[in-house]
């Protein structure tokens, strides 16, 4: 049985060693080439895995001790491909072809191994499987608790910059309107940009499928977060989450930063209205009410719902939600950013930067 077992491994390693020999002997006049061929070809595979792995590396750089695992794993690792193409290639041992095969079988091992290490850069937060951090949680700011229980952010020794981006439309009757736009991403998920809104204390988001490990707070159900005059609004169900990221908007390849702990939010399921609403004839919603405020029945725009089902933004053109800059102090769920420590400044510290940044940006006409 044990021999049937290396056989066959033997047989799955095959095929790629066969691909490589046929590339080096496409234009081979003695066996000369093709050994340099190979050996190039193994060369290039070993420096791309160093790079990985000084990736990880830098990655491990607060974790001592799964450091020191990776660096006996390596050299472990190390020590099994040379023993494994020595056996690999046994049958070759003192001909002319025997550099050439070497070559083939490391970088064949070479190239499965940088498979592993790419893996280990892709966990996602939270990925108790995976022993590499995710990227950039080097820079995440945990949430701690005060002196009082109270929730907070461990403070960062320098401010931290949020970049917001100015999104400029139109609406009805010519009117011209200014918003600005906040990237966040939520449990390592791509990030999407929200309104940001000084005059919200509710992050409502919409929340596809696809992003992992988002939860219903135990015991509640969607209700309608209103907006003007009551009459229309966002249905919402109140969610769970574990850590939240912001990115750059012109930038979203890598967060600026991740804040973790355990936050909450509303995830939008429909955006309704109630018959009260002053522009219902271009409208198209749901026949029956999808629930209702206190007595009044509000309906579900199906357009929009369509929209989000189609991964688009379903309340405007461009933000997936609002993300309101309020002080977050709802009781019975955690809030996308805890308060700071201080009582006196009710808004979370990143807010406040980002506050700053919002006041003293020229917005063109």
């Amino acid at each position: 049985m044990k021999t049937a077992m290396l056989t066959a491994a033997i047989v799955l390693a095959m095929p790629a060693f066969a691909f490589a020999q046929d590339k080096c002997n496409d234009a081979a006049k003695d066996q000369a080439g093709p050994n340099e061929c190979a050996d190039a070809a193994s060369k290039k595979s070993d420096k791309k895995l160093n790079e990985l792995y000084q990736q990880i590396e830098t990655r491990l750089n607060d974790d001592a001790d799964t450091r020191t695992l990776l660096v006996q794993a390596q050299r472990d690792w190390v020590k099994f491909r040379d023993a494994e193409c020595s056996f690999q290639t046994a049958g070759a041992a003192g001909g002319s072809v025997m550099p050439m095969l070497i070559a083939e079988c490391m970088d064949s091992l070479t190239q499965s191994r940088v498979k592993d290490f790419e893996g280990y850069l892709k966990c996602r937060e939270g990925d108790a499987s995976c022993p590499v951090p995710a990227a950039n949680t080097s820079h995440a700011v945990p949430a701690v608790a005060d002196e009082n229980g109270q929730a907070g952010l461990a403070q960062a020794a320098d401010p931290i910059t949020i970049p917001l981006q100015h999104v400029r439309g139109h609406g009805s009757a010519d009117v011209v309107y200014h918003n600005l736009g906040i990237a966040l991403g939520i449990n390592g998920a791509k990030p999407r940009l929200f309104e940001f809104d000084t005059g919200s204390d509710e992050f409502n988001a919409e929340i596809d499928s696809s992003v992992p490990g988002v939860e219903p707070v135990h015991g509640s159900k969607p209700e309608m977060y209103a907006y003007g005059d009551g009459t229309y609004g966002d249905w919402v169900q109140q969610v769970r989450f574990d850590s939240l990221s912001y990115y750059d908007p012109d930038d979203p390849s890598q967060p600026v930063v991740t804040f973790d702990g355990g936050y909450g939010a509303g995830r939008v399921v429909d955006y309704v209205f109630t018959k009260g609403f002053g522009y219902l004839k271009d409208m198209k919603l749901t026949q029956k009410p999808v629930g209702h405020r206190g007595d009044t029945p509000v309906y579900a725009d199906l357009n929009a719902r369509k929209s989000m089902q189609n991964g688009e933004p379903g309340g405007s053109t461009t933000f997936y939600g609002v993300f309101g800059a309020g002080d977050f102090l709802d009781e019975g769920t955690r809030p996308p950013l805890p308060p700071v420590r201080h009582k006196a400044a009710m808004w979370s510290r990143p807010m406040q930067i980002l506050e700053r940044r919002r006041h003293g940006a020229a917005l063109p006409a």
